[in-house]
């Protein structure tokens, strides 16, 4: 099962390339079909999405991007053990007395792994925004050397479209969607 799709151009050709692939089983009953989540699988991003973005960005917002997404998927482990260790914090604030072995303060030091998420989103940020410059410099570079014939009504409004609204869809993916999938 494909949830979500990128839509991109090569060649002049339009295609689509799966972001997160779901394992599921097809279950026949009678006359009508219907899926199941495969167990035996897990769900796995589209690992060739993150070679297309290496291509097109410098080493260092590459650098910073993949920070971002190492950041990322600890957090996604500090934040499920923060779940974790809610409830015996939340019985040591509230009796006072140590909840498995350490005091409020010591289940503190432990929920305050989370600043990780920020640390992770803020290199994940600075790895996009890169991006989006290394982008906007080589689509500049490519529109600096065609002849000025090719420039039209119908070509400018284009490329507007391609740098502004594509660009920001591109970069909000490396942003958010690729830190999300390796923190979960």
């Amino acid at each position: 099962l494909v949830v979500g799709t990128l839509v991109w151009r090569t060649n002049g050709r339009r295609l689509h390339s799966p972001l997160v692939l779901v394992p599921v089983n097809l279950i026949r009953e009678d006359e009508t079909y219907g899926i199941a989540l495969d167990e035996a699988g897990a769900s796995t991003p589209n690992r060739s999405l993150l070679a297309r973005y290496h291509r097109l960005m410098t080493e260092d917002s590459w650098t910073h991007l993949v920070r971002g997404l190492v950041l990322g998927a600890l957090n996604g482990v500090f934040s499920g053990l923060a779940l974790l260790v809610l409830l015996p914090a939340s019985v040591a604030l509230a009796s006072g007395a140590p909840a498995w072995g350490l005091s409020f303060g010591s289940w503190l030091l432990v929920l305050a792994s989370t600043v990780s998420d920020f640390r992770g989103q803020r290199a994940g940020m600075i790895g996009a925004l890169g991006f989006m410059r290394d982008v906007h410099h080589a689509v500049g570079a490519k529109i600096a050397r065609l002849p000025l014939r090719w420039f039209d009504s119908d070509t400018a409004g284009t490329m507007s479209r391609a740098v502004s609204q594509e660009m920001l869809s591109l970069g909000e993916s490396a942003a958010h969607f690729l830190y999300r999938i390796v923190s979960t």
